[in-house]
């Protein structure tokens, strides 16, 4: 029974080397360390003090709060390879105060995000060969933030993580997220925003008997939107992220929105395997929104891209001219 075991662990390894080679940056829990936003990619993914939409509590469930009105987003992502991931997520907000900036009160999310890894093929003992997929994951998250004082909100996210690896190992997770969100607009410049969130705190993923821990990651940034003379609005962000254990990250995008309905973005990821320059554009229709990030591979090697789309239950000002350094209100998404 012993032999059996060990026979069915060696065969498991041999099979994550196979998924590794098949062109996913990693093994086991891939998808807790994907980040999804067409609009954030464009900007390098410096989205953890910016995200005022339904991606944006992916990277900070604090930032609900800030999300103007009801709103529900889909994503899809092409990979480098043959794999895919895809993103749906839905936020309520009913009792966001435009002169406030924020949400009154509670603001709440959920999303469901999958990543579908590339064929790869298994040779059999008997000396036949099948097609199976690599990785199959799949990511349940359901998010609550509330504004405790003027500047600050707090937001948490529970999640449940499934990954099943060549169609026959499968494995679960329970994990949550921390983060918050602190206006700085009173103590260094208007419109700054302080964001940190502590992601995947849970349980070890389990293949088996073989045990991986979850990619513990924390996520620290400043966002700042400035409003100019004719109410075009240019958005930075900077953002260091660390997988606790791993590696640190570092995440650069700026985003030029004018005319009311165009976006230009640009990024800068530094750390990641798939790293390097981003480019985004958007564009925006009544309660319509419509974005594409695209990233480099090296030196211009290839390119990959994610595109998302956005509506907007509620309608309110994306942008407005800031009078005073006092006024209490806040540039929208």
């Amino acid at each position: 029974m012993e032999k059996n075991s060990h026979s069915k662990i060696i065969s498991f390894l041999l099979l994550l080397t196979g998924v590794v080679q098949c062109g996913l940056t990693s093994t086991g829990p891939v998808l807790l360390k994907e980040n999804f936003g067409a609009r954030a990619f464009g900007m390098g993914d410096a989205y953890v003090a910016l995200g005022r939409d339904a991606f944006g509590m992916q990277y900070n469930p604090a930032l609900l709060s800030y999300v103007p009105g009801s709103t529900i987003s889909a994503l899809y992502s092409g990979g480098v390879a043959d794999n895919y991931s895809g993103y749906i997520g839905f936020v309520s907000a009913s009792k966001y105060d435009i002169a406030y900036g924020k949400t009154k009160g509670l603001a709440f999310g959920f999303n469901i995000s999958t990543l579908q890894g590339g064929n790869m093929e298994i040779n059999n003992n008997d000396g036949t060969t099948n097609t199976v997929n690599s990785e199959s994951d799949i990511l349940l998250s359901v998010s609550a933030a509330v504004s405790l004082s003027n500047p600050l909100s707090v937001g948490i996210t529970g999640k449940y993580f499934s990954s099943t690896l060549v169609g026959k190992y499968s494995g679960s997770a329970l994990a949550a997220d921390a983060g918050l969100i602190y206006d700085l607009s009173n103590i260094i410049l208007p419109d700054l925003m302080l964001g940190i969130s502590l992601q995947n705190i849970g349980t070890k993923l389990k293949y088996i008997s073989a045990e991986e821990p979850l990619p513990m990651t924390l996520r620290v940034g400043l966002g700042h939107k400035c409003v100019l003379e004719d109410r075009s609005v240019l958005s930075t962000g900077v953002e260091v992220d660390n997988i606790i254990g791993e590696r640190a990250f570092f995440n650069f995008g700026v985003e030029y929105f004018f005319q009311d309905s165009l976006f230009l973005r640009a990024g800068y990821k530094a750390g990641y395997d798939l790293g390097g320059l981003t480019l985004g554009l958007g564009f925006k229709y009544d309660s319509l929104q419509i974005d594409y990030g695209m990233g480099f591979l090296g030196e211009f090697n290839g390119s990959y891209g994610k595109i998302s789309l956005s509506y907007y239950f509620d309608s309110f000002e994306q942008s407005y001219s800031r009078k005073t350094k006092v006024t209490p209100k806040r540039i929208l998404r």
